[in-house]
């Protein structure tokens, strides 16, 4: 469309209110939503074909990207052009609006405002893993809100390639998934009856049915069933996905059947007979596989076969010209298996085509589906209230409510039955879609008014508080400083100790060497008087070290006392050797080791 902007296209397209659809995704952790959202997101020529699946575009976080996992849900407008009915019939365009939600039990309260903002859901299921709880959850969600789902049955490559099922083991499989469901979907059905009071054998047996849609025979026994194409066969990461509606079309010239027939026939115990080309039901007679691994899965295991399992060139090639696609030769030759399959399968049953088209037909528009939900959202009339009636908190809120607005309401809900958004009269109505749940005590209106009202001088009050916090933590942070300078100086001190009594050690046992050699030559008299000498020349090392100890005090900024044991320095000590001194330091200042040694 040359000269229309893309918003002005969605702008026009959301004034057709009948080709718009609102879906969501839904399903158990790990099941596939985000994948199939990059898939439905590159047929828009968003992202690459090639790297859907893996970019995860919707997961716009960086702690969803690092973690691969989705934590809030977020939506995308993609625009869809449906294919005519019948052949030379033009398309018709599409909006449809596409919410991803999360998986993950703790982010539950995405997924319901996912839901609550949404007319359509697909229902993700994995092939291997079934049913799930999240799985129970969501589908329960989606009853409750009125929210008319398609099932889809995702990751069936994992039933090829990692649990290498025979497609009869596969076929079991996927019928038994689909039976859960269904059974889920009953109990809801037969829940809500018992609750409403309805007999079973009342004349609306469909009453209480929540996704009964007009122009549709939905059984609520059988809801989800493969030849109503509400159920899709899927794999988000290879890009295929079908219905049993696509394979009627695309064998029911090859067999000269009704398509509407043979979409009859290709799920359940039925069977076709290649010799008499005719189609039966299976029993005792006639024995055989059902129609669906007939035509379908052998096909799908074929492929797999030559494309990733035992990879074979010849026959890829022959695969193709069976098909009647058109594969670029790059394409099929690529050294990624998994590149050329997927190529194939963008050309033969493409995942964005078959999903948005299902979704187009399954799904309700807004127009259609606000008349089945509008009683779960829209509050009725209140014509008559009294005041008397409602506590003290409300009764001021709804006083000044203006007279004659709640006769409206009536009005108000046709127009948004209506979806009428264009008219003078048209009102302008607000959703909350998300409510938190806060306890009665920390509400407002439960506090002391003290409390509540906050005045000038409280103000100044928690300014004043608030800076003398401040100036607290400055001072500790300043006092922590200090404390780890002191540390330092400490033991810079200690070092300079240790060096200080080594050299007087060293002063020491020289000069005790000295008088014994001198003793040894000399008389005993002599000796004693050598002896005695001898420790007046220790006693006068030692107060010289005082004095340099006195001396340094001022260098290292601090007190320092020393304290010796004159006791020993007694006449009659046999070995002046033996004299002990010891130190003690209370250093404040630090200095470089540097100025020590040099004081020294």
């Amino acid at each position: 469309m040359p000269g229309v902007s893309q918003a002005e296209i969605v702008q026009r397209l959301h004034q057709r209110v009948d080709n718009v659809r609102n879906i969501c995704i839904l399903a158990h952790v790990d099941h596939g939503k985000t994948s199939l959202s990059d898939t439905l997101i590159s047929s828009n020529g968003i992202i690459s074909n090639r790297l859907a699946g893996q970019i995860r575009y919707l997961d716009n976080r960086p702690d969803e990207q690092q973690r691969q996992i989705t934590m809030k849900s977020s939506s995308i407008a993609l625009l869809y052009m449906k294919k005519g009915e019948q052949q030379g019939e033009k398309g018709v365009a599409h909006l449809i609006n596409v919410i991803d939600s999360p998986g993950h039990v703790d982010f539950s309260a995405e997924v319901s405002a996912a839901v609550r903002v949404s007319d359509g859901a697909l229902v993700l299921i994995d092939a291997v893993e079934g049913l799930c709880i999240q799985t129970t959850a969501v589908l329960r969600q989606a009853w409750s809100e009125r929210v008319r789902p398609c099932l889809v049955i995702n990751k069936i490559d994992r039933l090829i390639t990692e649990l290498q099922c025979e497609p009869q083991e596969a076929y079991r499989t996927i019928e038994n998934i689909i039976g859960q469901v269904n059974a889920l979907v009953s109990t809801f059905v037969t829940q809500e009856r018992m609750e409403k009071g309805n007999d079973e054998d009342t004349e609306d047996q469909f009453q209480g049915f929540r996704w009964s849609r007009e122009g549709f025979n939905d059984d609520p026994e059988n809801f989800f069933s493969p030849e109503r194409n509400n159920v899709i066969f899927c794999s988000a990461i290879d890009g295929f996905a079908f219905t049993i509606g696509t394979f009627a079309t695309f064998f029911a010239k090859r067999l000269g059947m009704s398509e509407n027939a043979l979409q009859k026939c290709l799920w359940g115990d039925f069977t076709f007979s290649k010799k008499e080309k005719k189609v039966y039901r299976i029993s005792k007679q006639h024995k055989g596989s059902p129609m669906f691994v007939q035509f379908i899965l052998e096909t799908l295991w074929k492929i797999y076969d030559c494309f990733r399992i035992h990879p074979d060139q010849e026959k890829k090639e022959q695969v193709v010209k069976s098909l009647n696609l058109s594969v670029p030769v790059h394409e099929l030759r690529n050294r990624d298996d998994r590149f050329a399959l997927k190529s194939v399968f963008i050309r033969w049953i493409p995942l964005a085509d078959n999903v948005l088209h299902t979704v187009c037909n399954q799904c309700c528009s807004p127009k259609e589906a606000q008349k089945l939900r509008l009683e779960t959202f829209f509050p009725k009339p209140v014509p008559e209230v009294s005041l008397s009636d409602i506590s003290d908190i409300w009764k001021e809120k709804f006083s000044k409510f203006p007279p004659g607005r709640l006769d409206d309401i009536e009005q108000v809900e046709e127009k948004v039955a209506e979806c009428d958004k264009d008219s003078e009269t048209a009102e302008n109505v607000a959703f909350v879609v998300k409510v938190l749940r806060i306890p009665r005590i920390e509400m407002p209106e439960s506090r002391d008014d003290a409390l509540r009202t906050i005045t000038k001088p409280k103000l100044l009050s928690r300014e004043e508080r608030a800076r003398l916090n401040a100036e607290r933590i400055a001072r500790n942070t300043k006092d922590e400083a200090e404390e780890e300078e002191e540390t330092v100086s400490t033991k810079s001190a200690m070092e300079l100790s240790a060096t200080i009594e080594n050299h007087q050690d060293n002063d020491s046992s020289r000069s005790t060497s000295n008088t014994l050699e001198s003793s040894e030559s000399k008389p005993p008299s002599a000796a004693a008087d050598a002896q005695s000498s001898n420790t007046e020349v220790v006693r006068e090392q030692t107060k010289d070290v005082a004095v340099e100890e006195s001396a340094n005090q001022s260098v290292l900024g601090g007190r320092r006392r020393r304290k010796i044991n004159w006791d020993d320095l007694t006449d009659d000590a046999e070995d002046p050797s033996t004299v002990t001194t010891t130190v003690y330091f209370t250093a404040t200042a630090s200095t470089s080791a540097s100025t020590h040694t040099q004081s020294t």
